[in-house]
């Protein structure tokens, strides 16, 4: 007769027992062995809190063996913050969701209240806590994405970038850049990074500017 050894022992043993318990199997929906009983979210500093407990929910007495990937990616779509994600399982009973999540670029200023404005140009729910004001941009009026994030986008590659508080967004597509110094910057609706470079140079070239209006192409107003 021939004698099991080693792996060949345990995959038999392993096999009987999913064999011996098939009923059960059923009735339960669930593998009885490595049961979840740790969930650890990582790099979730945004991710919003219904959404980690719809996910920790659906995997209560779910199996290491045979999670529902699929289930917890539908979750996680509905957040406005994660990017993607990836699953590891930690045995006998942890899984752990490694999140990349989209940043704050900004936060939108609406009704006395600051929401942070994601990497995607989204302005999402969550609202920026008084004591972060001053740490990142603002900006306020009439939000439309596409514009905002064309423009938001040559602005972020600018050397004034850093010195930013504010940005109003305007009609006819202007917007007006409130810097920490208080200059006010007036841009018009051409060329974004042409408008940038202009400003550069101005700003290296004259200091202590109350208001610098760049509105008309090739014509400059400082003050």
């Amino acid at each position: 007769m021939q004698v099991l050894k080693g792996k060949n022992k345990i995959i038999f043993f392993l096999f009987l027992f999913f064999f011996l318990t098939t009923y059960k199997f059923h009735q339960e929906n669930s593998f009885p062995l490595f049961k979840i009983k740790h969930v650890q979210f990582n790099n979730n500093i945004y991710l919003e809190e219904n959404i980690k407990y719809k996910i920790i929910n659906s995997l209560e007495k779910q199996s290491l063996l045979n999670i529902n990937n699929k289930a917890i990616s539908s979750f996680l779509k509905e957040s406005q913050w994660v990017e993607n994600f990836k699953i590891n399982k930690n045995y006998p009973n942890k899984i752990i969701l490694q999140i990349n999540e989209l940043k704050p670029i900004a936060v939108f200023k609406k009704k006395e209240k600051l929401y942070f404005i994601n990497s995607n140009f989204e302005i999402t729910n969550k609202i920026a806590e008084k004591s972060s004001d001053f740490i990142i941009i603002q900006a306020l009026g009439l939000y439309q994405k596409k514009i905002f994030k064309k423009k938001f986008s040559e602005i972020m590659k600018s050397q004034i970038y850093s010195n930013i508080r504010s940005i109003k967004i305007l009609n006819l597509n202007r917007l007006d850049i409130y810097l920490k110094n208080n200059t006010n910057i007036k841009l018009g609706n051409y060329d974004i990074n042409l408008q940038m470079m202009t400003l550069t140079k101005v700003m290296k070239k004259y200091k202590n500017l109350s208001s610098i209006d760049l509105r008309n192409k090739g014509r400059i107003v400082i003050k």
